[in-house]
């Protein structure tokens, strides 16, 4: 499995016979292999984690998949290309590529949107979109609640799609330094819930250092080793 970071909530996921692109709106696409199954999701509508551009790749792969949030299709509208399916939230997908089957799930976003939580070539991938704990400062208490509950709401269901083990194999999930000192409970209420065994810190404004922080903190230490540490767009981590 190879995963590029592509910037911002940008990353793709080549697997064995699938290559997955999520969140892209801008820099550097890799090298898409010949004869895998190009799905691209988009988790919502919002100028950084969509753009209409992503119709283009199939002059790349005219067999190009996209599942998009249902919000998109206001501002997508007559631009699409390629097989598109618009989905909503705790919603369910299944495709079959040459015999090999991607099952994809959708959770609801605490902004607007969904999440994707996706089975592939025997691996299991998440990818948050905006699905974080957005824990803003000098907001109401009783929004703060709000918040809080759905967020915790949305892991509590992801864990469902794993009773037993409540594990992915890889997470995208945000890691937002504009939260200041509550950057890091999305993160937290996440692996404390969650069995993941590669973790990527996104929305991070390109602001790298945050990820070390985290680190860091001694809260974090019983999963510290499964964050990965991004540095720059377009850097590649080979996983097992």
């Amino acid at each position: 499995m190879r995963v590029t970071y592509i910037g911002h909530s940008g990353f793709s996921v080549e697997l064995d016979h699938f290559v997955l692109l999520f969140d892209y709106y801008q820099g550097t696409l890799p090298d898409f292999p010949r004869g895998k199954q190009l799905v691209v999701f988009a988790s919502h509508k919002h100028p950084d984690h969509f753009n209409p551009k992503i119709f283009s790749l199939t002059d790349i792969d005219p067999d190009a998949v996209y599942l998009l949030s249902r919000d998109i299709r206001i501002s997508a509208r007559g631009k699409e290309r390629g097989e598109v399916h618009y989905l909503g939230r705790r919603a369910m997908y299944d495709y079959t590529f040459q015999g090999h089957r991607i099952s994809v799930v959708t959770l609801r976003s605490t902004d607007i949107g969904t999440a994707f939580l996706v089975r592939a070539d025997g691996k299991l991938i998440y990818h948050g979109g905006d699905l974080n704990w957005w824990a803003w400062k000098g907001r109401a208490k009783s929004t703060q609640e709000n918040m809080a509950a759905r967020y915790r709401n949305e892991i509590h269901y992801l864990e469902e799609q794993e009773p037993r083990r409540h594990h992915v194999d890889v997470a995208f999930v945000p890691l937002d330094p504009r939260l200041e000192e509550f950057y890091c409970w999305g993160m937290d209420y996440f692996l404390s819930h969650i069995d993941a065994g590669y973790v990527f810190p996104m929305h991070l404004w390109e602001q790298y250092s945050v990820i070390a922080q985290y680190k860091e903190r001694k809260e974090s230490r019983e999963w510290r080793e499964r964050i990965m540490e991004i540095q720059y767009p377009g850097q590649e981590f080979v996983l097992p």
